[in-house]
């Protein structure tokens, strides 16, 4: 919210509350102070998870965002954000130590809080994306742990009469055995969470075949026209469920926006990143929300992003972009040449970034040469 808006009033306003749900966090979630928080009634599936005590992934991730997140609102309302950096620090470092299976390459689920103190290694889907949205791995630990669900978790094919074969396909949230509710379902807002952490990973040709998939499988073929189903007809017992249900709703626009569009606002920051995830066969793309307005078009070898920022303030416009060829001619910025960098340690393929400015109306022309990069995503 406060990315969206830089609404400081509503953030002075709300610190106290925000202060109070921190310690309470950390008072019942991790007691003994090791940095790995517990779980209960956390996430979608909790109506079956229970962890006992032990330090789990998802809510460990979801409690490293959060002091990242309080520290850096401290600093701009005065308050002493080093209480914050030391807990988000402590979670990183136990993450690494503990839940991170390095000769893996993806987080354990959980560990046991007491006897043997098993590690539980094998991860559901939410494992995975919240970390990735917390931003608690690197840019490879997150290429290795999105690995984890191409090759670990059951993918379900989509067919249908009068549907063309591309390859449509569904994931189960686990892998484990034997089914029963809430942990081994076909949901779709889990879908559309793990397709954002696809392109939050620099998969984005992935990213919308899932994103794809499971809303044609909704919307198309299931029971309701255009309906954001809550559980998919690929669902082992209970098959289709519910209509218009607002985990998918929302994590569908999310998808959409952050992912497929790439609008990230930091507003307190001045920074409007554009990072988009098109297709790498789409020659043009737009999308016009309240906020912002975000449209591609390609002739021959020249790309050329519109953004409009509707925004109340102005922010300095970065446009991070994959690379179509091996070399650039020229970049022009409103008509102006333009200066680039690579992004460091991209992983997948590589990406350039263009600081546009902060005019609330930009064309962006880039002109590209050399070979085309055909492959964005080697195994």
């Amino acid at each position: 919210h406060f990315k969206w808006t830089r609404d400081i009033d509503f953030l002075k306003s709300l610190w106290p509350t925000l202060e109070r749900n921190m310690k309470w966090e950390k008072r019942n979630y991790d007691a003994d102070g090791d940095g790995l928080y517990d779980a209960y009634a956390a996430i979608w599936a909790s109506d079956a998870l229970q962890y006992s005590g032990g330090g789990v992934t998802h809510t460990t991730a979801y409690n490293y965002r959060a002091n990242i997140e309080m520290a850096r609102l401290a600093k701009i309302i005065g308050k002493d954000p080093k209480p914050y950096e030391k807990e988000a620090e402590h979670i990183l470092h136990a993450v690494k130590r503990t839940l991170w299976l390095k000769n893996k390459g993806w987080y354990a689920e959980y560990i046991d809080k007491s006897g043997n103190k098993m590690l539980h290694e094998q991860p559901g889907l939410w494992s995975i994306y919240h970390a990735i949205d917390s931003k608690v791995p690197d840019n490879f630990e997150a290429y290795q742990a999105l690995r984890y669900i191409d090759t670990q978790i059951p993918h379900i094919p989509i067919k249908a009469k009068g549907l063309e074969d591309k390859g449509y396909y569904t994931l189960s949230t686990t892998n484990w055995h034997p089914y029963t509710w809430s942990v081994n379902n076909v949901a779709l807002a889990e879908l559309m969470h793990t397709s954002l952490a696809y392109w939050q990973g620099n998969r984005s040709e992935e990213a919308f075949k899932l994103w794809e998939s499971a809303l044609i499988e909704s919307m198309y073929l299931g029971a309701s026209p255009g309906n954001f189903q809550q559980l998919s007809f690929y669902d082992a017992m209970r098959g289709e469920l519910y209509r218009d249900f607002a985990d998918p709703v929302g994590m569908a626009g999310r998808a959409l926006v952050e992912g497929l569009f790439g609008i990230q606002p930091d507003a307190f920051n001045n920074t409007l990143l554009i990072q988009p995830g098109l297709p790498k066969s789409w020659d043009h793309a737009s999308l016009d929300i309240p906020d912002a307005l975000v449209s591609f078009q390609r002739n021959g070898d020249i790309d050329t992003y519109k953004v409009v920022s509707r925004f109340p303030f102005s922010m300095n416009l970065k446009l991070q972009l994959k690379a179509y060829r091996s070399g650039i001619k020229n970049i022009w910025v409103n008509g102006k040449k333009a200066s680039w960098s690579l992004v460091e340690h991209s992983v997948g393929f590589p990406q350039i970034s263009i600081d546009c400015g902060s005019s609330a109306e930009n064309n962006v022309q880039i002109e590209w040469v050399g070979k085309m990069i055909s492959k964005y995503e080697e195994f």
